[in-house]
């Protein structure tokens, strides 16, 4: 990536980290009235869908067990809307040097869920070439190239990448 299209990512993953916070603070911490921009939206496409999918309920007890669902629903998909945006926001920002926007997605997912889906102690050079950092050492016939005596973790450092060795 160029310096330009580094700043403009950079620029674009702090603005939607700042707009995303903004609107969890406008609708979680202050008082009164206020909502953000983006629970209005998810209200109205919530609100739509479950009008439109009313229609088919007989009986107003059954329509009204149907809506009672409505507001629960509309929290839910907000608080993954924050969590996709914070997503996207830190792929951002890790776009510039991993290089790859799905690598950085990938990197960004795995941090912000903590699920560990992206294997510990991995650096994605590229998108289809993941170079380990480390690795354990197989106790049990001790074949590993780079095996201590004692059968513990080594340490591999990664050669670094420099401007003119891409």
């Amino acid at each position: 990536m160029t310096g330009a299209e580094t700043w403009a990512a950079d620029l674009a993953g702090g603005a939607l980290i700042v707009l995303t916070s903004r609107s969890v603070a406008r609708t979680l911490l202050m008082p009164g009235s206020r909502v953000g921009l983006l629970l209005k939206w998810t209200d109205e496409a919530t609100d739509r869908v479950f009008r439109l999918t009313a229609r088919f309920v007989d009986g107003h007890e059954r329509r009204a067990r149907f809506r009672a669902v409505h507001a629960p629903l509309i929290l839910a998909i907000q608080l993954w809307t924050w969590l996709a945006l914070y997503g996207l926001a830190f792929a951002l920002l890790l776009w510039p040097v991993l290089h790859h926007f799905s690598a950085a997605l990938r990197e960004s997912g795995s941090s912000l869920l903590t699920m560990g889906f992206a294997a510990p102690g991995w650096v994605f050079s590229d998108a289809s070439n993941p170079v380990p950092t480390w690795f354990f050492v197989d106790a049990a016939h001790n074949t590993s190239p780079g095996a201590s005596p004692d059968n513990t973790c080594v340490r591999r450092s990664t050669p670094k990448m420099t401007s003119d060795s891409r």
